[in-house]
């Protein structure tokens, strides 16, 4: 989970640069188109259309953290519950540690059997 909340929260910042950055980019070649005389018009066109699809991604990308955090914050309970019994259950015994397990494998106690190999 917090993983997926760091990566949320970094797209979530390039997400609101990239919105500045659009508004950089047109003014930038607004300035251009007026100081470099004319001849510029299907170019701006272009330049103006070519917006549209970035804003329309924009929007989505908000709209996707929007429900990405919405259910961060509803699954938060239920991760809380499932650490709690985790917990509970290493205190109990009942769980084995992942160092556990690799030292059962190295012994040889935890073999896995392989189906059929008795049937010769």
């Amino acid at each position: 989970m917090l993983k997926l909340k760091i990566t949320a929260i970094i797209t979530l910042i390039l997400g609101v640069i990239s919105l500045g950055w659009i508004f950089y980019d047109y003014l930038a070649l607004t300035d251009i188109v007026y100081n470099y005389g004319g001849g510029l018009d299907a170019k701006r066109r272009v330049v103006t259309l070519g917006f549209i699809p970035i804003i329309l991604f924009h929007f989505a990308f908000f709209i996707t953290m929007y429900f990405l955090f919405d259910f961060l914050k509803k699954q938060k309970p239920v991760i809380k519950e499932h650490a709690r019994l985790k917990a509970e259950e290493l205190k109990a015994g009942q769980l084995k540690t992942e160092q556990q397990k690799a030292e059962e494998l190295k012994s040889g106690r935890d073999k896995p059997e392989i189906p059929g190999k008795d049937m010769h």
